[in-house]
């Protein structure tokens, strides 16, 4: 590999590691609740863990990754719906553009065009089972 593509990939590792860290640490924090908040944040950052492993690998297992990162998006939209709703209730969906929504209405404060790129939703269902079309690693490390 040519150093300036090495270099390249290096820096999108060490972001990407370095954010996994970051909402990591933020998601153990914010556990302190109940035990279906801590389900879903646990269960979130281990979606989100294994993203990078998968997206860098080769093309059935690719597809995966981004059922990791559907599943880690559901997982977060869902923990913050639940802890800002007095009733204690979340909507148990899957659509990342509803539950975005549903956390807007409690409070977040996030823009829904970073999922504009995003596969649609029979995408994402066909690459949970590695049964959708190929991908490259750089299509789903893309920013």
């Amino acid at each position: 590999m040519p150093p300036d593509a090495l270099a390249v990939l290096e820096a999108q590792v060490r972001r990407i590691a370095s954010s996994i860290r970051f909402i990591a640490s933020r998601a153990r924090n914010a556990s302190k609740g109940s035990e279906e908040l801590s389900g879903l944040l646990a269960g979130a950052v281990r979606s989100l863990d294994a993203f990078p492993h998968l997206a860098v690998t080769t093309r059935p297992e690719r597809q995966k990754a981004w059922w990791e990162l559907q599943m880690a998006n559901e997982g977060f939209l869902k923990a913050l719906c639940l802890q800002a709703n007095e009733s204690g209730r979340y909507r148990k969906i899957h659509s990342l553009q509803s539950l975005i929504r549903d956390a807007q209405e409690k409070g977040l404060n996030y823009d829904p065009a970073g999922f504009s790129t995003w596969p649609s939703e029979r995408d994402i269902s066909d690459y949970r089972y590695a049964t959708g079309r190929s991908v490259s690693s750089s299509r789903v490390l893309k920013k």
